[in-house]
């Protein structure tokens, strides 16, 4: 029984890892985008001095 538990061990370690990944490439994704519509609507001049809070 000890095996399943450094199984389940593992198996948490990994999924963890995933959260974190998955979190990291949707807050990029997000400031990628959310970069692209600014410099639409502003027509590529950005806003001077602007530091994203992500």
């Amino acid at each position: 029984m000890n095996y399943l538990n450094e199984i389940i061990k593992e198996d948490k370690t990994i999924i963890e890892d995933l959260i974190v990944a998955a979190h990291n490439s949707a807050k990029s994704q997000l400031k990628t985008k959310t970069t692209e519509e600014i410099s639409k609507a502003t027509g590529g001049f950005g806003i001077p001095g602007f530091k994203w809070p992500l």
